[in-house]
């Protein structure tokens, strides 16, 4: 068997003895020995654009022959160009055997014929048609419009080669080259150089002579979906999805839900918003949940739960308030006590007063044994017949000492008030990240501004507020934590330039490095972590879903765990 290499045809025309002009080059070859046999009796398609050919040539009644090969020309590209294969020269009369053909363009058909040349006459076979096919790039990792790459060893994308030698293929990211570390079938194993930047990249496959490009999306790990997590069921709708307005909080080894709705609004149903009562412990060693009901309720919406030591406190948040009339939606107020849960007799129990009037939607963080409390609303949580209701939003930043339950005035937030910010902790240095910012005319107002807070100095700084296209979109109720010196702010529900309302919102995620004070898009967004962290450890974080899909309201129950190289 023979593998060929492609000559370009005026050679071949050459060697025949035709002469080299375009006129004659179009012209179909004359049969100069007309007793030869010549036929191609099998054509095998091996891989893309290579193809076997079993080929007989007989000129026991034509004389000896000089040559034979064959002529390839593409019959819908001209830019493909003509090609003659070289089979042998001075070989004897009777010859059957097969070739490979490769080498071809990509998506192409060629008309083959085999040809023979006895140093004077020429001779050609009836035309077999072959059709070639592109070199196509599959997204295993991913979606349907990218691949989602990282810079680590799990990197696959799949290729549509149909041969089974496995030819060799080279990936590119824009133009920095991937090491392929490994193959097993049409799923091609590679790493993308730390080098490589974040967000939307072109990738570049090479194989077989042919190439493709398309896109990637690098990010910098990994998501493994886990599951749902259980509610228990709305009595109104008789429905367990909707959840919102919790707190998840990692704790002794184990991940908690406290609190939480079903919003009748974002159903579409007339009525209460019902709250519920319960706890749910999520068990990362067995992916297993279980319903934990309080001796005492304490139905409680959008809480700030912080795990202190042996103990969990809920520092802000709402309640149902029975005192207050019903509206549309359940009345509220805001926390007035620190509530503490006692996991031993499982119930919760007042602690100490919160001060400047109760509130909820705070920024707070954790700093050597202290609780940093502020921002927020104060005020009845009661919407109105006209949809608006009273809050009135603060701008106090306070610190708790959870041994002694005493309270400290720090220094004022100096920005617009705001809830719902971000928060992570790097060092002595404390991050809010976007919020919801107070307003008297548009009641969706979301800001991208990051803020540092160096803690021992009590100081705030202005780091970061970039404009549409030069970073997040403004957005609030994210997801933030800090990992190897890096701050993390995830699932922000951003608001598009001068879009209003929930109808505007998309989910990103993104990374925050204080050494250059910069972001960059990190991890794609492929599953919703609103819910806040359930568990962490070392480099792998299991979170819980709640939020909206991105477009509308669909509330999600989705468990997942990330892994961050």
């Amino acid at each position: 068997m023979f593998k060929l290499t492609c000559l370009p045809l005026l050679f071949i025309i050459s060697l025949l003895g035709f002469s080299c002009s375009k006129t004659q080059e179009k012209k179909e070859l004359p049969n100069l020995l007309p007793n030869s046999k010549l036929e191609i009796s099998q054509v095998t398609q091996m891989d893309l654009n290579v193809f076997q050919l079993s080929y007989s040539v007989d000129l026991s009644k034509s004389g000896s022959l000089n040559s034979y090969g064959l002529i390839l020309e593409p019959s819908d590209d001209a830019n493909a160009g003509r090609k003659v294969l070289i089979l042998g020269k001075d070989a004897a009369a009777n010859i059957s055997d097969k070739t490979i053909i490769d080498g071809l363009k990509g998506n192409t058909s060629y008309s083959v014929k085999l040809f023979v040349n006895n140093g004077k006459d020429s001779a050609f076979s009836m035309e077999e048609i072959i059709k070639t096919d592109s070199l196509k790039i599959d997204y295993p990792a991913g979606s349907a419009n990218y691949s989602y790459c990282s810079p680590s060893e799990f990197n696959a994308i799949r290729i549509n080669s149909k041969g089974n030698n496995k030819p060799e293929v080279r990936v590119w990211i824009d133009t920095t080259e991937c090491k392929v570390t490994g193959r097993q079938e049409n799923t091609i194993f590679f790493k993308i150089p730390e080098t490589i930047a974040s967000g939307s990249r072109r990738i570049k496959i090479s194989s077989l002579g042919l190439e493709t490009n398309d896109f990637c999306y690098i990010y910098f790990g990994k998501w493994f979906p886990l599951g749902a997590y259980e509610v228990q069921v709305n009595p109104n709708t008789n429905a367990d999805n909707n959840i919102q307005s919790f707190s998840a909080v990692p704790f002794k080894g184990k991940g908690y839900l406290i609190g939480g709705a079903y919003s009748q609004w974002y159903l579409g149903a007339s009525g209460e918003t019902v709250s519920f009562n319960e706890i749910r412990e999520y068990n990362p060693a067995t992916n297993e949940w279980k319903f934990i009901a309080p001796k005492h309720a304490m139905k409680l919406t959008t809480p700030l739960a912080q795990p202190v030591g042996d103990r969990l406190l809920v520092i802000s948040g709402a309640y149902d308030d029975p005192d207050l009339p019903p509206q549309l939606f359940k009345p509220r107020s805001p926390l007035a006590n620190v509530l503490e849960y006692d996991f031993a007799n499982n119930d919760w129990f007042k602690r100490d007063s919160i001060p400047e009037g109760v509130r909820s939607q705070t920024y707070a963080f954790q700093y050597n044994g202290f609780i940093y409390f502020g921002t927020g609303t104060s005020g009845k949580d009661i919407y109105t017949s006209d949809g608006y209701y009273t809050q009135y939003f603060r701008n106090q930043f306070w610190k708790y000492n959870t041994a002694n339950g005493q309270w400290t005035r720090l220094k004022d937030f100096p920005g617009r008030s705001r809830t719902q910010a971000g928060s992570f902790v790097i060092g002595n240095k404390a991050y809010m990240a976007g919020g919801w910012l107070e307003s008297t005319y548009d009641s969706y107002l979301f800001t991208n501004e990051i803020w540092e807070y160096d803690i021992p100095n009590d100081s705030w700084r202005l780091i970061r507020s970039p404009g549409p296209g030069a970073g997040p979109y403004p957005f609030t109720s994210s997801t933030c934590f800090s990992y190897n010196g890096k701050g993390y702010i995830f699932d922000c529900w951003e608001r598009f330039a001068g879009g209003v309302g929930y109808g505007y919102t998309r989910v990103k995620n993104w990374e925050f490095d204080p050494a250059t004070e910069k972001l960059r898009e990190v991890v794609s967004p492929l599953y919703d972590v609103s819910g806040g962290m359930l568990y962490s450890n070392n480099n792998e974080f299991i979170f819980a879903g709640k939020g909206v899909n991105g477009v509308g309201d669909t509330y999600t129950k989705t468990v997942t765990k990330l892994v961050l190289k």
